[in-house]
């Protein structure tokens, strides 16, 4: 055999040479053992922190929320018919005076038609006379 094929010969015949020991096995094993164990304990810790709230206690907050909302509401069932009957008086009113300035507006608008004809009739006479 060659040198080469000995050596990959030597080499097979001690695949895990790279390989740690059986005493240096067990001197990784506590450190292990320990980050094992306060992994397990932070991943419980924070599985707690975190949890959402059991069915009972949801169950609870919306009811709690439910009696929230009527306090709050509570002030808010006032009688609307007087702040009703007011807005009905005051938009009466409001017709009343379009009503009013709509008439008013009217009546100057026939007099301004009334003197820009008599205004008119008096220039057209003006030039009537002087031709």
């Amino acid at each position: 055999m060659s040198e080469e094929t000995e050596a990959m010969s030597d080499e097979m015949d001690e695949p895990f040479a790279d390989e740690p020991s059986g005493d240096e096995r067990k001197s990784h094993g506590p450190g292990l053992r320990l980050g094992i164990i306060l992994g397990l304990v932070a991943g419980a810790v924070v599985a707690t922190l975190f949890a959402p709230p059991t069915g009972e206690e949801t169950s609870e907050s919306h009811t709690t929320d439910a009696q929230t909302d009527e306090e709050i509401e509570s002030p808010l069932n006032v009688d609307v018919d007087a702040p009703l009957a007011r807005m009905r008086s005051l938009i009466e009113h409001l017709r009343a005076r379009m009503h009013e300035a709509s008439r008013e507006a009217k009546l100057a608008t026939r007099e301004a038609e009334e003197l820009a004809l008599a205004r008119y009739a008096e220039l057209t006479h003006q030039d009537g006379t002087k031709s």
